[in-house]
Formats: C-alpha cells, structure tokens, sequence
C-alpha cells in the first residue's frame, strides 16, 4: 500500500478583535464601556505546523485561545484563506474573562502539496 502525502508548512495566526473603553494600566481601574469590562484575545503562538498529513485525512492541532481581559470573550467569526483548513468550533464560542478554551485546527488537503494558510479570529 503507498500512501502518498500533502503537508501543511504553517498556518499563520492572525487575530482581529474590537474593544472598548480607555487604556489600561495599573492605575486605572477598567469600567468598559456597557458591560464592566473589557475582552482581550490571546494566543502564545503565531504558526501552527501540521506536519505531513495524507490525502484526504485530517490533521488535527491545538491551540489555546486565552482571554486576559475583564469582560466575556466572544468569537464572532474563525474564518481561514485556504479551505484546507478549519475549526472544530464555529462563531458563537464565549470565552469567560480571565479562562482559556482549546481550539482545535484541523487541516484536510485534497491534493498533493504544501498548504499554508492564515487564520483570522474576529472577536468582540
């Protein structure tokens, strides 16, 4: 049996997010502007690499979405430049002020080359 393999070098995350409210610091306590606070979106890493996957299997890697910020977290849209690529969650996905959730990239090529994407979260 051979199996012949398409591997995704990287997929780039990118963030896009809207706040609220003045800066922050250690001085000023955070009211925000409706609701006593504000989100703020986090991820410790910026490529993801799938490593070699066969053809019409899935690949999976996690990645820890973090919400330092004051307020709910909500991603209003995950969306990706290569549709090799997507999430095991949709929009919709509430993240509690000062928790992480694991988000789980999958990558499914259909063909037999390298794939690099970019993931974009927009949240609120």
């Amino acid at each position: 049996m051979h199996i012949t393999t398409a591997r995704a070098s990287a997929l780039l995350v990118l963030l896009a997010a809207c706040g609220g409210g003045g800066l922050i610091d250690s001085t000023t306590k955070d009211t925000g502007p409706i609701n006593g606070g504000i989100p703020n979106v986090y991820i410790a890493t910026d490529t993801v690499d799938f490593g070699t996957v066969p053809r019409n299997y899935t690949g999976t890697e996690n990645i820890q979405v973090q919400n330092t910020g004051t307020a709910a977290l909500e991603i209003t849209a995950i969306d990706f430049d290569d549709a090799t690529f997507f999430a095991s969650a949709g929009a919709g996905l509430q993240i509690p002020a000062g928790t992480a959730t694991t988000l789980a990239l999958k990558f499914q090529p259909t063909d037999f080359r390298d794939h690099t994407g970019t993931l974009l979260l927009s949240t609120n």
